[in-house]
């Protein structure tokens, strides 16, 4: 059946409509634009920009879907969105399209009821069968994960994920991530507990509701699994709960609360990390630990893979080694993720920026000075460095980014311009050696009298992000991204 349009409606020509596309009176759609078979436009609806739409949506009258981003850094860049299969917009609801400091992209999958009113900002991530209540508003870049409920009125800020089947409840203001299966309410929204209600209504039994209170209580008692600990890491969602957790540096608070699913290795046994993740069948597993890799004479490896690893391994270079460790993993057909990409949300960005008024000047000389540090970072020397005005004073050496600051314990007095600048590196690997930064680091900043911390945008994961920002906000610090 071909697609129907009323007389009334404007449809432009770079528009392509699949079979039996309904378009109700009154409506405008100019743009870049793929509609889905059989979808459905009630009336007044307007569709603008780079959309591509699946099969099986239906919208009501008045919503707007790719509007411009309610964003004043927002310049006309030619964003996109993209919205699956098989979704419900009432009235007036308003999606907006996504933004350079985004990835260009607001991503909406399958199945989902978007109710009255409701505003999905820019760059936001929505996964599939969740229910938005009449009038809620996301913040840009808000990541939506599976079968999550949001009550009426309310509002989450920017940058959150909200896990799968959690429940927030009607009017509430959500500004930190929220457990998967989790229950939210409030202003600002605390934990109250397991969604019980939305876990039974899609019949986990009840070995599956204990494991998962179980692993509630232990998150809610304050474990911590190392210093880089996020959401993510412990479980997104329950289809991504670690099946086990591989320790290579001793760590007595996962020992004591994951007993059956926590074992300890020598970094130096590869092979055996390897043979034991493939007897086990174990799918999704946390490898955590600092280390630092030994020479090649010291891995206990198989001839077989002596041979696959001695090709390309240099004994002193510690990013190429990082890469053959890599190729040698992905050999075994193991495969590694992205921390790049897994962290996107705790990745510093331009918006994080805030400079104190007495550091306009240390902001300006930063800037001036952008290229040389970017260049610095690119010689694949290290990933910190600490200036005073125009001068490198400090370069981070084999002994850390904690350990260099430290210095400044007795020298802080000759400095009155100290800036701490942390980049990833030329050759640093996403998927092992990706810079990270945590409040311990940002502790000694602030107690040893430095003025501005500088991050280079989008290469730094920040441990806690939240909890960081607002500690720099507390401080005397500056925060500057570049």
């Amino acid at each position: 059946m071909t697609s129907q349009v009323h007389p009334s409606s404007y449809i432009s020509d770079k528009v392509k409509l699949s079979k039996n596309v309904k378009i109700g009176p009154y409506c405008y759609i100019n743009g870049n634009i793929s509609i889905g078979e059989n979808s459905e436009l009630k009336s007044h609806v307007v569709i603008s920009g780079n959309a591509q739409i699946g099969k099986n949506n239906i919208f009501y009258p008045f919503s707007n879907i790719g509007c411009d981003p309610q964003d004043l850094k927002f310049k006309g860049e030619d964003s996109n969105l993209f919205i699956g299969d098989s979704n419900i917009f009432r009235e007036n609801v308003t999606i907006s399209k996504g933004t350079k400091d985004g990835g260009m992209l607001t991503h909406i999958n399958n199945r989902n009821l978007f109710m009255t009113g409701v505003h999905i900002a820019h760059d936001c991530k929505i996964g599939n069968e969740n229910i938005f209540v009449n009038q809620v508003t996301l913040g840009g870049h808000v990541n939506i994960m599976d079968n999550v409920v949001v009550g009426g009125l309310s509002a989450i800020i920017q940058f959150v994920t909200i896990g799968s089947y959690s429940m927030i409840g009607g009017m509430s203001g959500i500004d930190k991530n929220v457990l998967p299966f989790s229950l939210a309410i409030g202003n600002r929204a605390k934990l109250r507990g397991l969604n019980l209600v939305g876990i039974r209504r899609k019949n986990f039994d009840k070995s599956e509701i204990n494991r998962i209170n179980n692993i509630h209580d232990q998150y809610n008692n304050g474990i911590e699994f190392n210093e880089n600990n996020t959401i993510d890491s412990v479980f997104i969602d329950y289809n991504k709960i670690l099946n086990h957790i591989i320790l290579l540096s001793k760590n007595y608070k996962i020992t004591k609360s994951f007993k059956n699913n926590v074992s300890n290795f020598d970094v130096r046994d590869l092979e055996k990390i390897i043979l034991f993740i493939k007897k086990r069948i174990i799918s999704k597993v946390l490898i955590i630990g600092y280390v630092q890799l030994p020479p090649i004479s010291e891995i206990k490896l198989s001839l077989s893979s002596k041979i696959i690893l001695s090709k390309n391994f240099f004994l002193n270079d510690i990013n190429n080694q990082s890469k053959i460790l890599k190729k040698f993993i992905e050999s075994k057909k193991l495969k590694l993720l992205s921390q790049k990409n897994i962290f996107d949300k705790f990745l510093i960005n331009n918006s994080d920026q805030l400079i104190k008024k007495e550091h306009k000047n240390i902001y300006k000389n930063v800037l001036k000075n952008s290229f040389m540090i970017k260049k610095i970072f690119s010689l694949n020397l290290s990933q910190s460095l600490v200036m005073d005005g125009d001068r490198i004073i400090a370069i981070e050496d084999i002994f850390g980014t904690d350990n260099m600051i430290k210095k400044f314990k007795n020298l802080n007095k000759q400095f009155k311009n100290l800036v701490f600048i942390k980049s990833i590196k030329k050759n640093q690997i996403n998927e092992i050696d990706f810079p990270i930064i945590g409040n311990k680091t940002l502790e000694l900043l602030i107690k040893f009298n430095f003025k501005a911390i500088c991050l280079l945008n989008k290469n730094i994961i920040v441990s806690n992000k939240n909890i960081f920002i607002e500690n720099i906000n507390k401080s005397k610090l500056s925060l500057i991204v570049i």
